[in-house]
């Protein structure tokens, strides 16, 4: 769980990483302090072969440098938008550095 500020509003943001993929495979957000249910929705879909990593600084210096505050205007629509393109395009090691 990391937590992200966007327009005074702060979202608890829950993802689980496949290491193996380098893709997130399930992610939910709240923005009611210390809630647990995004963690047990992302649990749902936890596999035993699943490795667990926190790259949550990385992620989010990454939206906060690379993205612009009209790119987050609408911020659960941007958390869907961005795993897309975390999981698709982003250069990876596990993509090959694959810049599309």
């Amino acid at each position: 769980m990391t937590r992200i500020r966007q327009n005074n509003i702060l979202y608890e943001w829950t993802y689980i990483l496949d290491t193996y993929s380098n893709k997130i495979i399930s992610h939910h957000f709240s923005t009611r302090e210390g809630d647990k249910t995004p963690y047990y929705q992302c649990r749902k879909w936890e596999l035993q072969q699943i490795i667990h990593e926190s790259i949550n600084g990385w992620i989010k210096a990454e939206i906060r440098c690379d993205y612009t505050k009209a790119d987050k205007v609408n911020f659960p629509v941007f958390l869907d938008k961005y795993v897309q393109y975390f999981n698709n395009e982003r250069p990876a090691y596990a993509l090959g550095y694959l810049i599309i």
